[in-house]
């Protein structure tokens, strides 16, 4: 048994004893246990400890690199070539267009963007 076993799952029920064992998704107390039939009983377990910081920077790690991956890139071009896909980004284009407020930040980034490129050319931008 653990060094502290939590509650049982239906402590706030009126139980109000320390769970011994895993049934039905659920730590529960012996009582309990017997009369929930049909489930098969699991011994406790230790709660896992949250993963360390190096645990999650492997992690995050790994997703990078399988990012960076052909098979990834593969996928996603793959991905990109279904009707599913397509619907969705029509769908989300006329979702966007129907806001004022996004259609005037889209304007706005056009203006600049083209502003920025006549200064690349040499050209005066006007106001």
């Amino acid at each position: 048994m653990l060094e502290s076993a939590p509650p049982c799952f239906y402590f706030g029920a009126g139980c109000g004893r320390r769970a011994v064992t895993d049934k039905a998704g659920k730590s529960l107390c012996r009582a309990c246990a017997d009369r929930l039939p049909g489930y098969v009983e699991y011994p406790l377990q230790q709660p896992s400890a949250p993963p360390t910081s190096a645990e999650k920077e492997v992690k995050r790690q790994s997703e990078r690199d399988y990012r960076q991956s052909e098979e990834y890139k593969a996928q996603a071009r793959a991905y990109r070539q279904t009707e599913e896909y397509r619907q969705r980004a029509r769908d989300r284009r006329r979702r966007d267009l129907a806001d004022p407020a996004w259609r005037a930040r889209h304007n706005e980034s056009i203006r600049r963007s083209r502003a920025k490129a006549k200064t690349a050319r040499g050209e005066v931008a006007s106001s």
